[in-house]
């Protein structure tokens, strides 16, 4: 039995928990119908109804019309099933505006153990849904912006590597022909000079066949004229030649993706690579390129000393999330895991149109 100091403090306790209750929270109760019978002010000023017109109504007076009729029929069936139903609704007040509420929602059951009622508490989450779209929309806006920035530094690199192609590389192999028949012209060439000629037509050889590999490299010709499998496959080819490293391909599928998709996944190998040569101290790199119910998977697997997570997480590495955002570009992502002294995985994940053909 309470005594009345317990029961005038039980009481004061109870009416300081109801106000604290409505001032935070909307608080409605329907009968087993679903008419609602109590509202507090909170709800009141949130739905800009006033108690009149919500007592007796249903919920549908809020609707929004915003979720299906699968979700609020879901909602219904756990709260009868005596479940708590936690969850975001977007509703519509009296004067056609919408806000949104996180709602919890429960039933109270009769003596014959169905619910006779149920208890909504709803708390305005209107302000973070905004906060939640306008962050949505910045970064729709700042992918779409590097996006347009790197088509811009691919049409920049496309229009040097022709100039360094066309220009440059024309300069020097006129240059290459002047010397030689410079050298003809001179009839009483000495030993002496024909050392320096030599060692001018070499460095002049150097220079073209340097120039021709910086074209390639920025103008990707042999992505465009290759095609993605052919491109890969001779990428592989050229950095076993220039790094020393052994390369191998288990799994190469004919796969169509879209141009923009093709150079993501190119200068993504191209990165990883890169940092194969400079970080890894690799001796071995194992490739594979395959169709996964519509998703084509890239993998490259060194065998160097493995990436840490503190490289992982280092947000000044430009190059790393240079190939997070392409793969972002091509709808895909990048998976980057390693094993300190048991080499590093890249994993570009890529979704494609059509399935692609296993070559064996």
């Amino acid at each position: 039995m309470y005594t009345n100091e317990q029961f005038k403090a039980s009481l004061s306790e109870s009416l300081e928990l109801r106000a604290a209750l409505n001032e935070h929270a909307s608080v409605s109760i329907t009968d087993a119908q679903g008419r609602i019978t109590h509202v507090n002010d909170k709800f009141c000023a949130t739905s800009k109804y006033s108690r009149g017109e919500l007592l007796g109504s249903d919920h549908r007076i809020i609707n929004s019309g915003h979720h299906s009729k699968d979700f609020m029929r879901n909602l219904w069936e756990s709260i009868i099933r005596g479940e708590i139903w936690h969850g975001e609704i977007k509703n519509r007040a009296k004067d056609k505006s919408f806000y949104w509420e996180h709602v919890t929602l429960s039933s109270f059951r009769g003596v014959r153990g169905t619910p006779d009622q149920f208890v909504s508490i709803r708390a305005n989450i209107t302000k973070r849904k905004q906060v939640e779209v306008d962050l949505s929309s910045a970064e729709d806006q700042l992918r779409t912006l590097v996006g347009r920035l790197h088509n811009v530094r691919e049409e920049e690199a496309r229009r040097i590597a022709r100039e360094l192609h066309d220009d440059l590389g024309q300069h020097l192999t006129a240059f290459n022909l002047d010397l030689t028949e410079m050298e003809s012209d001179l009839q009483a060439t000495t030993s002496r000079q024909k050392e320096h000629f030599s060692r001018m037509h070499a460095g002049v050889n150097h220079m073209i066949e340097v120039v021709q590999q910086i074209s390639g490299e920025l103008r990707l010709a042999q992505l465009d004229v290759l095609g993605l499998t052919a491109a890969i496959d001779w990428q592989m080819k050229e950095f076993s030649r220039r790094s020393n490293i052994s390369s191998s391909i288990v799994r190469l599928d004919e796969i169509v993706l879209t141009d923009i998709q093709n150079t993501a996944l190119f200068r993504i190998l191209q990165e990883a690579l890169t940092n194969v040569v400079r970080h890894s101290g690799a001796t071995e790199v194992i490739l594979s390129l395959e169709s996964q119910m519509g998703v084509a998977e890239l993998r490259l697997q060194d065998n160097g000393r493995g990436i840490t997570d503190a490289q992982l997480k280092d947000k000044s590495s430009i190059g790393l999330l240079g190939m997070h955002e392409r793969a972002r570009l091509g709808s895909g992502n990048v998976t980057i895991t390693g094993d300190r002294g048991n080499g590093t995985t890249v994993i570009v994940r890529i979704p494609h149109a059509k399935p692609g053909a296993i070559t064996p």
